[in-house]
């Protein structure tokens, strides 16, 4: 990537975090989760938080998960950038990571 290319790349990413963090607090939410217990800020948070991701992660191959085939402006810009690995999860799943990624990243 150029300098130019890669600061593009960098402020898409950063454009991405409130609507991933909100993404995160409605899949908490239609779980039947209170994201504001579940996203406290706190460390604590984190083992809940884990559990709860870890259990909802799927394959892109498990039945019902949405196909990673659809167009790829629609995955998180992070995740466009390592097919293989990414390519095995379900797109629910790399939006879950994403909501994670962004809970983490506003902690002060």
């Amino acid at each position: 990537m150029t300098k130019k290319q890669s600061e593009a790349a960098f402020q898409e990413y950063l454009d991405e975090r409130a609507p991933a963090l909100e993404r995160l607090r409605e899949a908490l939410a239609a779980d039947g989760q209170d994201p504001d217990v579940l996203l406290d800020g706190s460390v604590e948070s984190l083992v809940p938080l884990s559990r709860w991701v870890l259990a909802h992660l799927t394959r892109a191959d498990d039945p019902g998960a949405t196909d990673t085939s659809v167009p790829r402006e629609q995955w998180p810009s992070w995740a466009r950038q390592e097919y293989e690995v990414m390519h095995s999860l379900s797109l629910e799943s790399l939006f879950l990571l994403d909501g994670v990624v962004s809970y983490l990243g506003s902690w002060s």
